[in-house]
């Protein structure tokens, strides 16, 4: 699989041409207690048909951002009091027939 290089709508972003899901790679990200395996659904965004780009990018800064793809198929809970973030793996197309 070869990064997409000849397209001025991608710009410089890491983008492959292919027609069906990835299946790899596994990314792990590591918190203080706790490592989350992110699974390509959750690390590559589709911005058109047929074309899948890495959904993480380089910034300057000390700042992290762990954004709305990462958190795909998690159920996110937030203890202001302890000042704890948890992360339960879940199925969320299981909760849209509920809305």
């Amino acid at each position: 699989m070869e990064p997409i290089t000849d397209d001025p709508q991608i710009g410089d972003k890491l983008c492959y041409r292919r027609l069906t899901n990835l299946q790899e790679p596994i990314i792990t990200t590591h918190f203080e207690g706790a490592d989350i395996q992110l699974t390509p659904i959750q690390i590559f965004y589709k911005p058109k048909e047929g074309v899948f780009c890495f959904g993480f990018e380089s910034i300057n800064s000390n700042v992290g951002i762990y954004g709305n793809y990462a958190q795909t198929n998690f159920l996110v809970g937030f203890d202001l009091e302890r000042e704890v973030v948890s992360f339960k793996a879940t199925d969320c197309t299981k909760y849209l027939s509920s809305i």
